[in-house]
């Protein structure tokens, strides 16, 4: 096995919202091709997927914290910089929220941490930027 991940699916709370944020965020990534199968819908790379498709009713008014049981965070890579900055323009008002600005690692990276419209924490990072 290669150590790649084929899909991963997102539960929305404010499906129209994600909806707009995703369907902003994820071609600027590289996840172009979008599928659409009633309120689900993928976004698809050379090399994977992401879904995204609404919470449970019941479920709708709980919110994202990353102490929970399950993913704490969904980073994506990047080659450099310039990709980094151009998104973080964007996030907040495509319905995202900046919680660290992109800033320059100890490690000779460049990253930038940020929250979908549920408060899901997301990342972007250039290993050598």
């Amino acid at each position: 096995m290669d150590g790649i991940i084929d899909h991963i699916i997102i539960n929305a709370n404010n499906y129209d919202k994600a909806l707009g944020f995703y369907s902003w965020l994820l071609p600027k990534l590289g996840f172009s091709e979008k599928m659409v199968y009633g309120k689900t819908v993928g976004f698809k790379s050379a090399r994977g997927s992401i879904w995204l498709t609404e919470a449970a009713e019941e479920l709708q008014t709980e919110k994202f914290d990353k102490r929970r049981v399950g993913m704490r965070e969904l980073a994506f890579a990047a080659g450099g910089r310039a990709e980094i900055d151009e998104v973080a323009q964007g996030i907040e008002k495509n319905g995202g929220q900046i919680i660290e600005r992109p800033y320059a690692n100890s490690q000779g990276g460049y990253q930038f941490f940020f929250s979908d419209p549920d408060g899901m924490k997301l990342e972007i990072i250039a290993r050598k930027a």
